[in-house]
């Protein structure tokens, strides 16, 4: 307890007084020292020191701070508060006087340099006792010098109108009289006298705010407020000094820019905005306020809500600042505009210390353009015509594949057709006797098809030399062969049908390749695929029937398609996957081991 006056004292002694009044604190403090064993024999328990500032003549009050729920339970445990003196012990009673208790304060009406000094409030409780010692200092410059040892700085906007805030705070036992404002200019000695402010052309309504008009640099200075007040019948008063610091900044009355009387079309049960802009000439902040409002005849008017989640609500949307300018734009947005809208008047409005502005808009219906909306609907669907054509040429194939594989109860069982073979495969090359050499063709014929159509999607191929029963005639099994099979597929390169290589020099390929054609056009009993094995450009020597049968169906052209190296014996190739589908479904296409490889690489 010593140690906590110690510093008190000490945080005092060093505070900037005079040293008359320091000498006097000093006093004080030795006397608080000697009467701090007053209560020697009653231990309570310590709480922090409080410290008051007053000006000779002026009221002040001390407040104990210790019925708080930190302390205790204030709100059942029943308690007194009692005041003591430091300096002689004695305890402080009277509600009326220059010195009153009044509950849980000690006012001073009229303080003097002998009332500073250490005073004590100790909270009593039916087991418990709590004691908080406050320190009042009194300071000798005079009230009416305008300037008080605790100063506060208020800053006002050059050529602006803005107010000066006196915050005194009065405690509710005691009741206001008037507020008076004295002004001194920064500059002025202390021994002249306070300027008693008067309302005119400079300073306009008075009271806890005083109003300056039109601030300059002039009004940078002091200024006091004086509260007057009454307590039990008896008068006093306090004051505080504010420093007024002028900004050298500047504001203009606000431009309303949008609405400007507007009438705008809208549609009933469409979602509808429109923005409030505003521009404030000024340099440096200013205190605009923009707001929606809407009115209706014979209706006050009505804030409207800043909430998104209402049907109209208002939204900030900018604020730009400029060099000697600011813009605002605040939004008016209905998620759906409805019947009762359009009998109200939507006002903007402004508000700023220079004078406010308004801008009004009003909602006029509009009607659906019927002829632009048939034209869209109908775009639309071309577009989707378009997309849908588009789309179902690059991906039927890759449809109908898939369909086949997920869905194979939806197609015919393999063989469903009578058919013993699924494809007569015709290639160049075919020699009667083993002294031909291996053309490309005759490879792909031999090794390629058979170990993509045949191993890995279960289709069965007749392939002559191949498949050809011995002793079995040329013309025989061409013939009975090719009635077996439901698809007739036929290899050829640019040299398959010259004089030189193909219709001319090998029997069996021309009378395959007439027997074919026959069934297919004829007949058709047939379907016949063209595999260009190599890029043809000259199409002199090759057959009428051939070349009608190209223009009519096309030709699938292994050398564009093929690939090269593994690609070429994958099921999920390109040219496999058209090959696969002019060819008829075999399930889950053949049932094969690799069908994970067929339906996703």
């Amino acid at each position: 307890m010593a140690t906590c006056q110690r510093n008190i004292l000490r945080s005092h002694l060093f505070s900037g007084t005079d040293m008359g009044q320091t000498s006097f604190i000093f006093l004080m403090s030795a006397v608080f020292l000697r009467g701090a064993t007053v209560m020697i024999g009653e231990k309570c328990k310590d709480y922090e020191s409080e410290r008051t500032f007053s000006i000779h003549g002026e009221a002040a009050f001390l407040n104990c701070m210790l019925a708080k729920a930190h302390v205790f339970n204030y709100s059942v445990t029943p308690y007194n508060i009692s005041w003591y003196d430091r300096r002689t012990g004695r305890q402080l009673f009277g509600e009326t006087g220059r010195i009153q208790v009044q509950k849980s304060m000690l006012w001073f009406l009229t303080t003097t340099l002998e009332d500073a000094g250490y005073y004590q409030c100790v909270l009593r409780t039916p087991d418990q006792c709590f004691q908080q010692t406050s320190m009042l200092i009194v300071n000798e410059t005079m009230a009416e010098y305008c300037q008080h040892p605790v100063t506060e700085t208020q800053e006002l906007t050059i050529v602006s109108n803005d107010f000066l805030v006196c915050k005194i705070t009065l405690p509710f036992m005691a009741s206001k009289d008037t507020i008076q404002w004295y002004k001194k200019a920064s500059g002025v000695s202390a021994a002249q006298s306070c300027e008693l402010i008067q309302k005119g052309e400079k300073y306009g309504s008075a009271g806890e705010r005083l109003l300056v008009q039109n601030v300059s640099p002039s009004d940078e200075g002091f200024h006091t407020c004086r509260l007057n007040f009454t307590l039990s019948g008896a008068v006093g008063y306090m004051a505080m000094t504010i420093y007024l610091k002028v900004r050298d900044e500047w504001n203009l009355k606000p431009k309303m820019i949008k609405p400007n009387n507007e009438e705008i079309e809208a549609t009933c049960g469409s979602p509808f905005s429109d923005i409030c802009q505003v521009h404030v000439p000024g340099r440096g902040n200013n205190t605009v306020v923009v707001s929606w409002w809407r009115e209706k005849k014979d209706v006050g008017p009505e804030l409207i809500s800043s909430n998104s989640s209402v049907r109209v609500h208002q939204a900030f949307k900018r604020k730009e600042k400029g060099e000697n300018e600011e813009k605002l734009e605040l939004v008016l947005r209905f998620t759906e505009v409805k019947e009762e809208d359009f009998s109200y008047t939507y006002v903007c409005v402004v508000h700023s210390d220079k004078g406010g502005v308004r801008g009004n808009l009003t909602l006029k219906r509009s009607y659906p353009d019927l002829p632009t909306h048939i034209a869209l609907v109908f775009l639309g669907l071309v577009l989707l015509f378009t997309m849908g054509t588009v789309a179902y040429q690059l991906l039927k194939i890759d449809l109908a594949l898939w369909c086949r594989g997920s869905f194979p109860c939806l197609y015919p069982r393999p063989g469903a057709d009578g058919k013993a073979y699924d494809v007569y495969v015709l290639y160049p090359g075919m020699c009667d006797v083993g002294s031909c050499g291996r053309s490309l063709a005759e490879a792909f014929a031999l090794h390629t098809l058979p170990q993509v159509l045949e191993r890995r999607c279960g289709y069965k191929l007749f392939i002559f030399g191949r498949d050809s029963l011995p002793g079995e005639t040329m013309v025989d099994s061409i013939r009975d062969n090719i009635a077996k099979s439901s698809h007739f597929l036929l290899l050829y390169t640019a040299s398959t049908f010259s004089e030189w290589g193909g219709a001319g020099g090998d029997g069996h390929l021309l009378f395959a390749q007439q027997t074919g054609m026959h069934c297919a056009l004829v007949e058709e009993t047939l379907r016949v695929l063209l595999v260009e094995l190599e890029k043809v450009t000259d199409f002199s020597t090759f057959p009428e029937s051939l070349l009608h049968l190209r223009r009519k169906q096309g030709a699938l052209e292994w050398w564009r398609l093929g690939g090269a190296g593994e690609q070429q014996l994958r099921p999920s190739s390109r040219f496999w996957k058209q090959v696969r589908y002019r060819l008829p479904p075999q399930g889950r296409c053949g049932a094969c081991p690799e069908r994970a490889t067929l339906l996703n690489v």
